[in-house]
């Protein structure tokens, strides 16, 4: 009933514009969809469309006609009214499982109400994509999947989400001409790499199962040498904080990045060092014995031994000795030894950098076996280098393994170490000149630095949502953290919760707590139990029910100390550390042959970055941080989450002087209900260390970069601006930016006709991968994108690349604006430089740009086949340069034009030679 009547067009301009149009203001043509801010669909007669077409592009806006024949979305619609409805008068909707965001209503809809009348309402009412797209993008969602034969809609989605200011990924399935499994295997993976979930045991058989028939493809061994590779997709840009919801800015996890180090050249060391070893079985034989044999059985006398092959002068003791020294090395065994250390050191009054070694506190590649003790250690040097940055040289870790490049990538990191110091001197003033990277490890593949990153919620892939079943033990259970995550497990349908604390129903609102868990239909069990008390807590398991077995641990117990580390005695190492350290070891114990759907345990902030006044505090979190990775290596469970401030009650209950000292220097307290949200997400995403909290980086990175370099948090975009006085509100990424700083820097050393070189081949480079073509030889400079093959979905592609490649913003429109390789390298030199002429070359580039002209010139025009138009035409041109360069010579004898137009063609080539400097 519609076909024949009218047609439907693509308008590139914005919905109140393109209403503006003639056809459009006497009702020939309508807006039919409005996809995008630039992305229109109007429908109407077929005149009309030719008018719209034509006044859009005198406009200088892109306009096409759609290859159909009627006008939905138009009153053309109306004909058909009553015929849909007999057509779907039969149909009775059901409430989906799925949300269902209708661009109809322009929101969330029941499903219940498709019926005949929504969907006349459908083909009759304008399409307000755009509309419906920035609701989710504004309410967090970061990944966009358009299933369709051919995406079409990809380009608007993303400028919708660009115009609302958030980053987003934005997919198809099928390809036009490309409809096949493997097409939609690629666009999953696409997906996949961006964060979406994708069950790939439907396709694939699992990870060390053998294939069958029907369980898929087998996996496939990566190849043994995968170091050279190719990105299939560029590595997107860092994103910064308020892109999705306000959770996600909470999340950060700490990563290893590859030093810069020279891990292939021989460091160097000068000085005296001082090596302090623990008391040995030879030492014991000679107290007094500082000398070692010549071979080296010991990790100490290993570590000797690199030093001194690094050129430094190394004493060796037992304890800390008075002393001149470069620097002091030692390797505590436990707290009472670090803590016992210091005290000897101030003692002694030695104020060289110490350098504290571990072996195994952290997992910074594939295989490291971590040790909650070692990590232990980590987390209390950290607070030693905030206390005493002056006297701190920084924590190392070293592999389980000694080999020779051990030892010579031990001394490149001290080496370093000293001479950041040695830079540092003269440059007070410059607080980013006190001290270089403090937190490495070492291994077999070279020197690793410690990051800590922003973690996106899309990163990650849920291995499956966490809902809370059976029974759900929480230590800590009936007051701050503990409550709040009690009534989250009460709220998500847990059977059974048993709340441990020292003093059970006598603890302060512990029996309100059980009367409101057990009214939302939880039974509820709440135990006086000391967690470092085995025996006890082994009793509590064991009452347990039968017919709700234990599936989950919460261990959120603990106490806070606060003191100096060198005031830090016995007595609190024992009673800091019983809840978190003793508790976290008798449930790894005793829950360990149990099959657990979670182990959660509540680290702090202070075993990531370090706080000054809380050693035993933050020591006791990080032996929580390294049991997580423990415990992932034997193949069980674990999450620890280290937390910052939580509102309504947390470790710092009772402490509001503290917690309001921690709110100034930027630690903003969490709402409970949003933070454990997250720690929800974290265990169904199978992590198994991340770090949440709520940061105002504007406050904290200058108070904790204050007394040194703090390396560890200058991949956070914030912190970063705030070290270098940086505008906050430039939303920019450092990505971004330092993307756009380095290809100018490069483009800087170059001549204009290389600058648009560099550039043309840049923009082929990626082109040519979209097209997905092995090399850009088959796109020549000018030929245009559209007989490329590009449309809208691969136009989308190209500029993302170039986004990342450049670190610009630019516009969705862009192939179709510059419509070539070298129209768009133009585009990309004036946004990268300005659009502002070279600098006057200096007399090198002058002659390096006569030696460019000199070799493209002389062999064209000397060629036996070159035309002798052409060829006069070439000499009169440098005729006109060379009048013109003895033009600009103060001391040149005068030459008369005439001179110039008698002379031959060869003469002036001989010319050239002799003013340009090119024979």
């Amino acid at each position: 009933a519609l076909s024949g009547r009218g047609g439907m067009a693509s308008v590139q301009l914005p919905a109140d514009e393109v209403r503006t149009l003639a056809p459009l203001t006497d009702g020939r043509v309508e807006v039919a969809a409005v996809n995008g801010p630039s992305s229109v669909v109007v429908a109407g007669t077929p005149e009309g469309l030719d008018e719209v077409i034509a006044e859009a592009e005198a406009r200088g806006a892109r306009a096409r006609r759609i290859a159909v024949d009627y006008a939905s979305h138009s009153a053309h619609v109306e004909d058909i009214r009553e015929e849909l409805a007999q057509l779907l008068a039969d149909i009775t909707p059901t409430a989906a499982s799925v949300p269902f965001h209708s661009t109809v209503t322009e929101g969330r809809l029941d499903t219940s109400g498709l019926d005949a009348e929504y969907w006349y309402r459908n083909l009759r009412s304008t399409v307000r994509l755009d509309s419906v797209i920035r609701g989710l993008v504004e309410a967090g969602h970061q990944s966009f999947v358009e299933v369709s034969a051919h995406p079409v809609l990809t380009g608007a989605v993303q400028e919708t989400a660009e115009a609302a200011g958030r980053e987003v990924a934005v997919t198809g399935t099928l390809r036009r001409d490309d409809g096949g499994l493997e097409r939609l295997l690629l666009s999953l993976a696409e997906a996949y790499v961006h964060g979406a979930p994708v069950d790939w045991t439907v396709r694939f058989t699992p990870p060390g199962e053998e294939p069958t028939p029907d369980s898929g493809v087998p996996h496939v061994d990566l190849p043994t040498y995968a170091f050279q590779h190719r990105r299939y997709w560029p590595e997107t840009t860092v994103v910064a904080a308020g892109k999705g919801r306000a959770v996600d800015d909470w999340r950060y996890r700490v990563v290893w990045r590859r030093g810069t180090l020279p891990d292939g050249e021989d460091p160097r060391l000068a000085g005296r060092w001082l090596l302090i070893a623990p008391e040995t079985p030879h030492s014991e034989e000679d107290p007094g014995a500082v000398s070692r044999t010549d071979v080296p059985t010991t990790t100490e006398d290993r570590i000797a031994a690199a030093l001194r092959a690094a050129g430094a002068e190394v004493t060796l003791a037992a304890q800390a000795a008075p002393g001149d020294y470069a620097g002091v090395i030692a390797a505590p065994r436990s707290l009472r030894d670090a803590v016992a250390l210091l005290r000897d050191l101030r003692a002694a009054d030695v104020t060289a950098p110490l350098w504290w070694l571990t072996e195994g506190a952290a997992s910074v590649v594939a295989g490291d076996a971590v040790s909650p003790a070692a990590a232990q250690l980590w987390g209390l040097g950290q607070v030693v280098g905030l206390e005493h940055p002056d006297w701190w040289g920084g924590l190392v870790d070293l592999p389980a393994d000694w080999t020779e490049d051990t030892g010579r990538g031990l001394a490149a990191v001290l080496a370093a170490g000293r001479a950041d110091r040695a830079d540092a001197v003269g440059h007070t003033a410059d607080k980013g000149a006190a001290g270089g990277e403090d937190q490495v490890a070492v291994r077999e593949s070279g020197t690793y630095v410690r990051r800590l990153v922003r973690a996106l919620a899309g990163g990650r892939r849920p291995e499956q949502v966490w809902k809370p079943r059976g029974t759900v033990l929480v230590t800590g259970g009936t007051g701050g953290v503990g409550a709040h995550v009690a009534r989250w497990l009460a709220a998500e349908g847990a059977d059974h919760l048993v709340l441990t604390s020292r003093r059970g129903t006598a603890a302060p609102g512990a029996a309100d707590l059980g009367r409101e868990l057990e009214a939302r239909g939880t039974r509820v069990t709440i135990a006086a139990c000391d967690v470092a008390d085995r025996d006890a807590l082994a009793a509590v398991l064991a009452d347990i029910p039968e017919e709700t077995p234990l599936t989950a641990v919460v261990h959120a117990a603990g106490v806070a100390t606060f003191s100096d580390v060198l005031s830090i005695d016995d007595d609190e190492i024992v009673s800091g550390t019983a809840a978190k350290v003793e508790g976290a070891r008798h449930l790894d114990a005793l829950t360990a042959e149990l099959d657990l759907d979670a182990f959660v345990l509540f680290s702090s902030g202070a075993a990531v970055w370090g706080s000054a006044g809380n050693g035993t505090y933050a020591a006791a979190n990080a032996f929580l941080d390294g049991l997580a990775y423990e415990r992932r290596a034997r193949g069980l469970p674990a999450t620890s989450v280290a937390w910052g401030g939580w509102a309504g009650g947390g470790m710092l209950q009772g402490s509001e002087s503290v917690a309001g000292q921690l709110e100034r220097m930027g630690l903003r307290q969490m709402q409970p209900e949003l933070a454990i949200g997250v720690l929800s997400e974290a265990v169904g995403q199978g992590e198994t260390a991340l770090t949440v909290t709520d940061m105002d980086w504007q406050r904290f990175a200058p108070v904790y970069a204050l007394a040194r370099r703090r390396p560890l948090i200058e991949e956070i975009p914030e912190a970063a601006r705030a070290l270098t006085g940086g505008d906050p509100a430039d939303d920019t990424t450092t990505a971004d930016t330092n993307a756009a700083a380095r290809l100018r820097e490069s483009l800087a050393a170059l001549t204009d006709l290389e600058r648009q070189d560099t550039l043309v081949d840049l923009v082929r480079e990626h082109a040519a991968a979209v097209l997905g073509h092995a090399s850009p030889d088959a796109l020549t400079p000018d030929r245009p994108f559209k007989d490329l093959g590009f449309d809208s979905l691969t136009a989308t592609e190209l500029r993302n690349r170039l986004n990342t490649a450049t670190g610009l913003r630019l516009p969705a429109t862009l192939v179709f604006d510059h419509p070539t390789p070298t129209a768009l390298a133009g585009l990309l030199h004036d946004e990268l430089l300005g659009g502002a002429p070279d600098d006057p070359m200096d007399a090198l580039r002058v002659q390096q740009e006569l030696d460019r002209m000199e070799k493209a010139l002389l062999p064209a025009v000397t060629a036996p086949d070159m035309d002798p138009a052409t060829r006069a035409d070439v000499a009169q041109r440098l005729r006109d340069l060379a009048a013109r360069l003895s033009g600009t010579d103060p001391d040149a004898a005068p030459r008369t034009a005439d001179g110039l137009e008698s002379a031959t063609d060869d003469e002036i080539f001989d010319l050239i030679d002799r003013d340009l400097g090119v024979g």
